[in-house]
């Protein structure tokens, strides 16, 4: 029995608090936290918890700060403008799996700021690391640059349903580095690597909806990594469709998923496994669900290490009142399994 040792972070954005358009956001860290500014002249202000004073900084747009060496909890970001925050170890111990956003909390947008996967091989063991570029609109121009080096990495025109992938095989530069992807028409970015824990953004432009593209890749530790996805359905009787994103014909799952609120998932086969390759994939559903990579339908207890994931509610927002989650088992010690509960309003019950 493999034991698998999976490091993911989400992206997570923070919400207007007042009238004077201050901006906060609550983020669980065990290591570090990369902070994005959108404007000009921002202050940022980051906190424990209990109120004591951890980091400060003024930051001018497409500006990032890597904080680092923090001890393992929730912390409070706030600034007068809006801003997005990868938490997690884009720097540290992991990989990179999580979906870019912009300030305004969209994983669909003209201009978005993340951080790129790690590059991984070592004792035979081997991932791929890439970031996807997915258009939802046909004539859509698209750059990805690198934000440290000011170069650009790609250029291109995508139509409706096309990708890109920029895979990171660079032994010289392994590790993950800071990205802008700025698009004509609203697009996507994805970070992935390893296996997962991650919501998929549709095509309506949030985390839940009927339409959605990813891009599964490939992992290999110890053996072939068994790739899962999973679905959460919004409502009873909801059927979903899986295919390969490049051939539409080959259905990959095909499955209704008979009770609202419970997550169903399946393994992703990858043809290309022999090449070290993923696979695109497209979902589509009768009714809203929320389309996740997660090391959920197939794996059980002691065998995943460490995966974080946000809540997703029925709007696709991250913030609600409704949320399911697909908790696992933890495999490893120091990592036990946990469930965050923050709250945005006093006195929520």
């Amino acid at each position: 029995m493999k034991r698998l040792v999976i490091l993911t972070w989400v992206i997570i954005v923070p919400i207007s608090l007042s009238a004077q358009e201050s901006f906060l956001s609550y983020v669980y860290a065990y290591n570090d936290i990369v902070v994005f500014s959108h404007q000009n002249s921002s202050d940022y202000q980051m906190e424990k918890t209990d109120g004591t004073p951890v980091w400060s900084n003024t930051l001018d747009e497409n500006e990032y700060e890597l904080i680092t060496d923090l001890e393992p909890g929730v912390y409070k970001v706030a600034c007068p403008n809006e801003f997005s925050v990868v938490s997690g170890d884009p720097w540290g111990m992991g990989l990179g799996t999580w979906c870019a956003v912009d300030q305004f909390n969209r994983p669909a947008s003209t201009k978005l700021l993340s951080v790129g996967p790690k590059y991984l091989e070592a004792s035979g063991n081997y991932a791929e690391g890439v970031i996807g570029i997915f258009a939802y609109q046909s004539g859509t121009h698209a750059t990805l640059t690198d934000i440290d080096a000011d170069t650009s990495i790609w250029e291109g025109d995508l139509d409706e349903g096309e990708y890109y992938l920029y895979c990171h095989d660079d032994p010289d530069s392994p590790a993950g580095f800071p990205y802008s992807v700025e698009a004509s028409n609203p697009v996507s970015a994805m970070t992935l690597n390893g296996m997962g824990g991650m919501y998929v953004p549709a095509f309506n432009g949030t985390f839940t909806g009927k339409d959605f593209m990813t891009y599964s890749p490939y992992c290999y530790q110890n053996g072939d990594v068994t790739k899962n996805i999973a679905v959460l359905p919004w409502e009873d009787n909801t059927r979903v469709v899986i295919v390969d994103l490049d051939n539409p014909s080959d259905t990959i799952w095909d499955y209704v998923c008979p009770e609202a609120g419970i997550i169903e998932g399946t393994d992703i086969a990858l043809p290309g496994r022999d090449d070290r390759h993923g696979r695109g994939l497209k979902a589509h559903s009768d009714k809203d669900i929320c389309f996740m990579h997660v090391p959920y339908a197939t794996y059980g207890n002691n065998l995943i290490g460490f995966y974080i994931m946000a809540g997703m509610n029925r709007d696709g927002s991250g913030i609600g009142t409704e949320f399911h989650l697909p908790l696992g088992c933890s495999g490893s010690s120091g990592y036990e399994s946990r469930l965050h509960v923050i709250a945005y309003m006093d006195d929520a019950q």
